[in-house]
């Protein structure tokens, strides 16, 4: 009796949180972390992504037992970009991004984001697509979040949490 009570008072909770989350405005319910005007930029191949510059690291961190659906987790490592991701043994262009981070001004793969602005100008950038970052300075919606790091009010660094299903 008391564990159906409690599946109740959950369910009522996360669904006040639902709806708390979509008037906020940190909250973008549409954001994607790969393309649309928010997301990240990225090739649509596997090996495009490949040249985006000179690769200085990579690593298999997890791989799937083999079968139709063998998907590697990856690291891969660019001077300023750091992309964590999954490729699939039986559709070697295809990749799913998990995670990226961005610490240098050269890669402009983040929307309208950028390391070294200001965050104040970062605000008004986003404020142009309903956005507003939340005091973590951090927004995003049901397919990830973008959380920004500062150096003396200026971006120093874009990390992007990317939902992979």
């Amino acid at each position: 009796m008391m564990k159906s009570g409690a599946i109740v008072v959950a369910a009522a909770v996360c669904g006040f949180c639902s709806v708390a989350n979509a008037k906020d405005s940190s909250y973008a319910p549409s954001f994607s972390c790969v393309g649309g005007p928010l997301g990240l930029d990225v090739p649509p191949t596997y090996s495009a992504l490949r040249e985006l510059g000179p690769i200085q690291g990579e690593k298999t961190i997890k791989s799937d037992s083999p079968g139709v659906g063998e998907a590697s987790r990856r690291g891969i490592w660019f001077s300023g970009l750091v992309l964590d991701l999954y490729t699939f043994a039986h559709q070697p262009q295809r990749y799913l991004i998990a995670s990226a981070t961005i610490k240098d001004k050269r890669w402009r793969i983040a929307g309208p984001l950028r390391v070294g602005q200001t965050v104040d100008e970062a605000r008004e950038r986003l404020a142009a697509f309903g956005v507003t970052l939340d005091p973590t300075l951090s927004f995003g919606g049901d397919g990830g979040k973008i959380t920004l790091k500062l150096s003396a009010n200026v971006i120093s660094e874009i990390d992007y949490s990317c939902y992979t299903g």
